[in-house]
């Protein structure tokens, strides 16, 4: 018996545009907000994404919100990361 596994959200991010936090980054590219809105009300903090920098790499990550600038971010698990390029 296999479970339906649901493909991660795919959250675009700039990797200069980094957050608070160690391997933190600010989503706040017209393309990553446009990305998080298709999401609805699924995207919360905790929920786990793909990041992705065109297409150059993709990196899991998990959201969070900057409560101070409101505005999303993501911490990504770079043990994840795939490059393309």
């Amino acid at each position: 018996m296999s479970e339906d596994v649901k493909p991660l959200a795919r959250i675009y991010f700039e990797e200069n545009d980094s957050g608070p936090e160690k391997d933190s980054y600010y989503l706040g590219t017209s393309q990553a907000q446009e990305d998080i809105k298709r999401l609805g009300d699924a995207a919360r903090p905790g929920l786990r994404v793909l990041l992705y920098m065109g297409d150059e790499l993709e990196v899991e990550a998990t959201l969070d919100i900057e409560r101070q600038f409101n505005i999303w971010l993501a911490r990504a698990d770079w043990l994840t990361v795939r490059h393309f390029k």
